[in-house]
């Protein structure tokens, strides 16, 4: 008997450190676990949130342009693309508009917040006043066809659109680029640093794989302008559009990086990302000519040759006389 109630009496302990073992894992740990991980996100919502609230910008415009943009840029590409097989600003309305002018209020708006004066060559991804200036000046050229041509229909003035001017005076929108382009190098006389520029940085670096992505960044700036230069139809207006999401993604994710809310190597991966979706819209309406004249220009600014030289070239050779190209993907 007094066996049987000593092994009783264990398994009653057994079976007690076993039931308060699975109360604990029902009921006790999720509830910290739930705690902490709710703990956690609201310190880092709050965190983020004091970071990008800041003073300058007391009525959050800036802000609500830059949630406004972030929210077209993923219906154009993750909706509007996959379906209509375009950007969809070849139509002029309301709604396209207006998401075309939040774009062009978001970088000029930026001028409400104070810069850096000068690019600190060691920290390449600190806003700075050229910067700055070049992202609105090739803001402006990527909004501007659209909005020219929203004014002049608007206007009733059709024989003044794009589709015409392309048609009958090519030269006309091409002078229009360059003058943004004397804009640009004319902020960098002013405001840039010697022997730098917002793309080329003092990174003496001989690993490959930077010297690759530096280059990669470079030859898409040239395949984005070659895309515009290259348009002879209404795509024009969606080629413009296309480049804004470089432009505008990068000066996003490098407030990040400032802000310490994301790592430089999570900015290089979303940036590239940005530039394979906006490569991959220029492929889907143009073919390997458009490679190839991108790649002759890039080769001809290596070896130092003016780049209104080039892109002068470029333009004789699709509108007066070259290959065009194709109008449907």
């Amino acid at each position: 008997m007094l066996r049987k109630r000593c092994m009783s009496g264990s398994q009653c302990l057994w079976m007690w450190s076993i039931n308060v073992k699975n109360f604990c894992d029902t009921y006790v740990y999720p509830v910290m676990v739930t705690t902490r991980s709710h703990t956690t996100t609201t310190t880092t919502t709050t965190h983020i949130k004091d970071r990008l609230i800041t003073h300058e910008d007391p009525y959050h415009l800036h802000k609500t342009l830059g949630i406004t943009c972030l929210l077209n840029f993923a219906y154009r590409y993750l909706y509007h693309l996959p379906i209509y097989g375009s950007l969809g600003y070849e139509e002029i309305n309301a709604f396209n508009t207006m998401t075309m002018v939040a774009h062009m209020m978001l970088s000029s708006s930026s001028l409400i917040f104070n810069v850096l004066r000068l690019r600190l060559p060691k920290k390449p991804l600190l806003i700075y006043e050229e910067y700055r200036l070049h992202t609105i000046l090739f803001t402006l050229r990527g909004c501007g066809p659209y909005l020219y041509e929203a004014v002049v229909r608007s206007a009733g003035r059709p024989d003044l659109g794009l589709a015409q001017i392309l048609a009958t005076s090519p030269y006309i929108p091409f002078l229009a680029t360059m003058c943004l382009h004397l804009a640009v190098d004319l902020v960098t006389r002013v405001h840039g640093t010697p022997g730098l520029t917002t793309v080329r940085v003092a990174n003496k670096s001989t690993r490959l794989s930077t010297t690759l992505f530096r280059r990669s960044f470079s030859f898409y700036q040239v395949i984005a302008a070659a895309s515009s230069i290259a348009s002879t139809d209404i795509q024009y207006l969606n080629m413009g559009y296309n480049t804004l999401i470089a432009i505008q993604s990068s000066t996003f994710l490098m407030t990040l990086v400032r802000k310490n809310i994301i790592r430089p190597y999570t900015h290089l991966a979303i940036y590239g990302g940005c530039l394979v979706a906006s490569t991959g819209y220029i492929f889907l309406w143009n073919d390997w000519q458009l490679l190839a004249v991108s790649a002759a220009v890039f080769a001809g600014r290596m070896c130092g040759i003016s780049k209104y030289v080039l892109w002068h070239g470029v333009n004789g050779y699709y509108h007066l006389g070259g290959m065009l190209p194709p109008t449907t993907p």
